[in-house]
């Protein structure tokens, strides 16, 4: 278990494309790499091989996030908070969580300063 990564999958149609795919992809590319770390990340275009089988036996389709081999988001990107609490309800080490919990609350700072500005 101490090896365990939270596996992340993205169903995207070809996100060089498509303004909703690309800012899916976005949305688990752009986490901090304290959070990178504990992930498994997975892209599954829909012109490849697998993906669409991939989507149907976990019931989603383009765009979404599965965590942990569930739909988490479908159709719509998450906010940076709706991200960081699906990964922290993930999370199986209290390491792991308050990992996450402080990439947030780094995140929420350098957003609140940036916008104070």
């Amino acid at each position: 278990m101490k090896d365990y990564r939270i596996p992340v999958e993205i169903v995207a149609c070809d996100p060089n494309h498509y303004v909703r795919c690309k800012e899916m992809v976005e949305a688990v590319e752009l986490l901090p790499t304290e959070v990178q770390d504990l992930i498994d990340y997975k892209l599954y275009c829909m012109d490849e091989e697998g993906c669409i089988d991939y989507a149907f036996s976990v019931g989603a389709h383009s765009p979404a996030i599965i965590i942990n081999g569930k739909v988490a988001f479908q159709d719509i990107v998450p906010t940076m908070d709706e991200m960081y609490a699906k990964l922290v309800q993930s999370a199986r080490t209290e390491r792991d969580r308050l990992i996450i919990h402080s990439a947030w609350a780094k995140a929420i700072a350098e957003y609140d300063a940036m916008v104070t500005v």
